[in-house]
Formats: structure tokens, C-alpha cells, sequence
């Protein structure tokens, strides 16, 4: 349950746009697992469903969730090799909308939620099919920066026929360094008003500290998405307050060293090592996740699901956006875990980044069917 969301606020600038995108519901799309440059087979007539309309939208009238972060193009390789050694595999290359931030805002946006994405793309094809695809999903783009100054981004991965990572770059710097303080402060208005901030550390530390400055400021819960081993090390500067810390288990030793269990997480919350945060969740792929209640001095595990797994990437942005959804809809963190987990398995059996399986109703099915 969010301790410091979700109260009354103005209706900013395009959140009628938002309200009628998420009413949309996607519970009767179905779209054909295609690449991103491809026409998509057949796209059903969407409606709300009735129970949705009336109590989930009414109870999040005029809030809305900001997404700030790396949007990119990916591009993926899946070789049909279970093993990826130093030579030419036979496999598939997908071309998919991508970035962290853009995948979590679009995966909200299945579910329902209300969101506006704030990032950068090139004013190029790419960001150009990108950011209409977004649109597409459900999510508010209208204060995404289109910039002459740079390409849109592109991460580029390879993964083996069992959906295991091998190996990933990302071109992302140039884009990147356009997100500022003075464009954060520009969409102030849009960010004051919202129930709920998500970040993710493709963004400068500069950048996230005022991001979490202003969230601590008008009260808003924050959180914060760590990316990769690399890109998380970011967090140790930063001072204030973050709700909810999603790393991966790399992610999380790189940040916090390794801890063996649940009781040596449990030294790290007692000895002061995660002060900052209020909750860590802590994602370890097939293993499930690891949930540290930093206010409680507790740890708890939520077994996870085991897929067929396609492609790997975009699995954790759905797992974010499944657990932010599950807060706001009145699930503790444990419940509302799981929910991410029944997101993530959808994710795991799509070649795209945010698979179009994702709805509200399918995710809440499987949640209550399996979990």
C-alpha cells in the first residue's frame, strides 16, 4: 500500500488525453507478435471493461504516473544456438520500441494507468515510429523532447535459444545528456500533480537527484529502476528519499555487495546500508524475488513462474510496471509482487520488448491462478 501517494490534485495539461487512452482498457486487442517495422496482423475494436471504468478509473481521477528515462530503439538477436560462442549464429533479429522508461510507461499503460512518458528521441524515423507506437499503446507523449542534436537511441542485445542474456551494448549517451534539470523543471506542472514518479538510472545523477528533490518535496512517491550493473552505481551519490529500489540481483551485488540469504540482507537493513530506501526489490530472474522492507526490518521471497522464455529483454520493465500497478490498485508489496511476476512471464514469451499480451484482466487472471 503507498504510505505517501495518490492524493487530490489539479488536472494537468493532456490529462484528458491520458484518462481516455487508459480507459481503453486493451481487454479485447489482440495483435499479432510481429516485428516493430511490420504491419501488425489484426487489431480488435477496444472498449472498457465496466468494472474498470467504474472503480479503478474513479478512484484514480485526475492522477496520473510520470515515467522519465532512456528511450531507444532496440535491437535484438536470438540465436537459435543454445550456446553462443565467437561466430555467426543462425537466429532472428527483432527491431522493437525499447528503453526502460518507455517499456515500464507502455506496459502502465496496458494495464490501464494513466501516464505520461518524458525522455528524448532523435527527430529522426526511428524516433519518429517509436514514440507513434507509444502513443499507440496508451501512453502520453506529447512532452517527449524530439531533438535535432542527437539519433534516437539504440540498444543492441544477443541472447541464446533459452532466452539467456549474452551479450549487450547500448548507444545511448547522446540522447541521454539532452534530459536536464531545466527540461524537468519545463514539465514541473505535469510532474507536481502526478500519484506516482518512476525513474531509471539512464539519466544522469544530476538529473535523478533533482528528479527526487522534487518528489520528496510535493510529497510523491518515488521509484527508481537501477538499469544495469554499470548504470546503477549512480544511486550511491544520490541523497533523499526513494519508495521503491528495482535492481536486478547483478545489479543489486554491484550496488550493495552479495549477500548470501535473506538474513544477510536482513544485517544490511539493521546495520543502516539501506536507510534511504523504503522498500528494495530485488529481481532474480527465475528464482523469484527478494523483497526488503527497510521500515520493518524485514525480508520475504515470492517464488517466480517459469515461462518458455523468447527473448529475455524488457522482462524487468514489465515486472516494474506490474508492481507500481498493484500498489496503486491497494495490494501490499508481497501481493503486488507477484502481480509484477504474472506481467514479466508475459514479457518472457514475446520477441518485443513489451509484449501486446499484456492487459489488465489476463495479468490479474494469471496472478490469481498461479500465484
Amino acid at each position: 500500500m503507498l504510505h505517501r501517494g495518490l492524493r487530490p490534485a489539479c488536472r494537468p495539461p493532456g490529462a484528458d488525453t491520458c484518462l481516455h487512452q487508459a480507459e481503453a482498457g486493451r481487454e479485447d486487442t489482440e495483435v499479432t507478435e510481429k516485428s516493430f517495422f511490420i504491419i501488425r496482423a489484426k487489431d480488435v475494436t477496444q472498449r472498457p471493461q465496466k468494472s474498470f471504468a467504474k472503480e479503478f478509473l474513479g478512484k484514480l481521477l485526475n492522477k496520473h504516473i510520470c515515467v522519465v528515462g532512456g528511450i531507444n530503439l532496440d535491437i535484438k538477436g536470438v540465436a537459435e544456438s543454445g550456446n553462443i560462442t565467437s561466430d555467426s549464429h543462425p537466429g532472428k533479429i527483432i527491431f522493437t520500441p525499447g528503453g526502460v522508461a518507455r517499456n515500464i510507461s507502455e506496459n502502465l499503460a496496458r494495464l490501464g494507468m494513466p501516464v505520461y512518458l518524458f525522455g528524448c528521441a532523435g527527430n529522426d524515423l526511428q524516433g519518429e515510429l517509436i514514440l507513434a507506437e507509444t502513443k499507440k499503446a496508451g501512453v502520453n507523449v506529447q512532452y517527449v523532447l524530439k531533438s535535432d542534436l542527437c539519433s534516437t537511441a539504440k540498444y543492441l542485445s544477443v541472447s541464446n535459444s533459452h532466452g539467456d542474456l549474452s551479450y549487450a551494448v547500448n548507444d545511448m549517451k547522446d540522447s541521454l545528456s539532452l534530459i536536464t534539470a531545466d527540461y524537468i523543471s519545463s514539465n514541473s506542472e505535469i510532474l507536481e500533480s502526478a500519484g506516482f514518479i518512476v525513474l531509471d538510472t539512464n539519466l544522469s545523477q544530476d538529473v535523478l537527484q533533482f528528479v527526487i528533490n522534487f518528489a520528496n518535496k510535493n510529497n510523491i512517491p518515488v521509484f527508481v529502476d537501477t538499469v544495469s550493473s554499470a548504470k546503477a552505481v549512480v544511486i550511491k551519490g544520490l541523497r533523499g528519499a526513494v519508495d521503491y529500489l528495482s535492481p536486478n540481483i547483478h545489479e543489486y551485488e554491484s550496488l550493495f555487495g552479495k549477500t548470501t540469504d535473506n538474513k544477510a540482507k536482513l544485517r544490511l537493513v539493521q546495520n543502516g546500508v539501506f536507510r534511504n530506501y523504503k522498500y528494495i526489490i530485488v529481481k532474480k530472474g527465475k528464482e523469484g524475488i527478494d523483497i526488503i522492507d527497510v521500515e520493518n526490518s524485514n525480508v520475504s521471497s515470492v517464488k517466480g513462474l517459469k515461462p518458455d522464455v523468447r527473448e529475455p529483454n524488457g522482462a524487468g520493465d514489465a515486472f516494474n510496471a506490474g508492481f507500481i500497478f498493484g500498489l496503486i490498485e491497494d495490494y501490499d508489496v508481497v501481493e503486488s509482487s507477484k502481480i509484477g511476476i504474472c506481467a514479466a512471464y508475459y514479457t518472457l514469451m514475446s520477441e518485443n520488448s513489451v509484449s501486446n499480451e499484456i492487459t489488465r484482466q489476463k495479468v490479474l487472471d494469471l496472478y490469481k491462478q498461479k500465484l
